[in-house]
């Protein structure tokens, strides 16, 4: 099913439904096998289209990545995982498992460092993964974002491309800026997720 109730929320960019993916004989390995579809410039363009009609995204570079291979960028950015299972540094992911009783699936902390404010840091996540009693993914951020973070509900396929935009504040205290992703199990069937990489974009550059 997709998310929000078959209707895609406008932080949703793409959406899997594994197509080729028998779910049920899917073992965590099938699962984490499944790499989220990139996101091209054109895709992009046209989703962000009625933000920023001045903003030529094609050109835009994006500015910071992090993910389980740099999860560190000196002076600019660093994350955080709470309740993560595995890092794999090599085939960058950080794996997350519904082994809790609570059905808490774990959550991600991006921190942007140096912001001088007034920017307009576009960010796009990528993750993948499959909940078979479904799950609520939940986008946060320190600042106001575009499109309004409200829970994304999904039944079976996690195969997400989520993005928004944080519009920081013209003083950020002490020039921070975060944003957070959180995935809660809705009960105790099987549930494991990938979060592959986040791209910062500086919409103002």
């Amino acid at each position: 099913m997709p998310p929000s109730k078959n209707k895609l929320d406008k932080q949703v960019l793409i959406y899997d439904e594994f197509p080729k993916l028998d779910v049920q004989v899917a073992s965590p390995t099938k699962l984490m096998n499944n790499k989220p579809t990139q996101v091209d410039s054109k895709l992009e363009a046209k989703w962000a289209k009625d933000m920023f009609k001045d903003v030529d995204l094609k050109k835009v570079k994006t500015t910071l990545t992090l993910s389980a291979a740099q999860t560190t960028i000196s002076g600019k950015a660093h994350l955080e995982a709470v309740a993560c299972r595995n890092v794999f540094p090599t085939n960058p992911t950080i794996e997350f498992h519904n082994d809790r009783s609570d059905h808490f699936g774990g959550q991600l902390y991006f921190w942007l460092h140096g912001l001088k404010g007034g920017e307009q840091m576009q960010f796009i996540i990528q993750m993948t993964g499959y909940a078979s009693g479904g799950a609520k993914i939940r986008v946060g951020a320190s600042y106001p974002t575009l499109y309004s973070l409200v829970p994304i509900e999904v039944q079976g396929s996690m195969n997400l491309t989520l993005g928004n935009v944080l519009q920081v504040a013209s003083q950020p205290t002490g020039g921070l800026g975060l944003v957070t992703l959180e995935v809660n199990f809705n009960n105790a069937q099987y549930g494991s997720w990938l979060f592959w990489d986040i791209k910062f974009k500086n919409l103002n550059e």
